[in-house]
């Protein structure tokens, strides 16, 4: 029998432990105001447009530079 007994609670404990971890995520959302969660996803959108525009810039440098280096082979 003490086998059958670790073997359910082993069972139980990864449920215990998404049910942890699902409050804490939910108060975690509940804690942050719209405007937080507002602010934060501008900031987000910011980082990303920066990010876009530079591979841009990038991908515009490399085929300058290619071309560069075709016409003066």
């Amino acid at each position: 029998m003490p086998n059958n007994e670790i073997e359910t609670l082993d069972d139980e404990l990864p449920n215990d432990v998404e049910t942890e971890a699902m409050a804490s995520e939910t108060e975690v959302v509940a804690e942050m105001s719209v405007e937080e969660e507002l602010l934060a996803c501008r900031a987000e959108i910011e980082k990303l447009k920066d990010a876009a525009l530079r591979a841009m810039a990038e991908g515009e440098n490399i085929r300058r530079r290619s071309e560069r280096d075709r016409t003066d082979a």
